[in-house]
């Protein structure tokens, strides 16, 4: 499991999409729901698994306050890594939606194929 920047994808990543990201001093990338979004499609786009996402705040916090975590449900056996890769793009758009109620920050933490074990 990895940051944003496994496998050099922080260096493709276009640059309207990094604009709108904070970097926390633990060197991830936050996003506001609507960039985060576009950013699951287009790290779907490279065949990247998304693992978790983190949501912070503000929510009349601190920004960078933890506000929750979502697991993408486990790669199984039989299912292709693409059809895995379109699953968890899905389950991670739910996830940013649930809890956007405005001004959340989420994070992504990206997979290859080798990175996930397959259930």
């Amino acid at each position: 499991m990895a940051q944003l920047d496994h496998d050099g994808v922080l260096s493709r990543l276009p640059g309207e999409l990094l604009r709108d990201a904070d970097l926390t001093g633990s060197r991830e990338l936050l996003w506001p729901a609507d960039t985060a979004l576009q950013v699951i499609d287009w790290v779907a786009g490279q065949q990247l698994g998304i693992v978790v996402v983190e949501a912070y705040g503000p929510r009349g916090q601190a920004r960078g306050q933890f506000l929750g975590e979502w697991q993408t449900t486990a790669w199984a056996e039989d299912e292709p890594w693409s059809a895995f890769v379109r699953r968890a793009a899905g389950e991670a758009a739910a996830a940013v939606r649930s809890a956007d109620s405005g001004g959340e920050r989420f994070f992504l933490a990206l997979a290859t194929a080798d990175d996930v074990p397959q259930v």
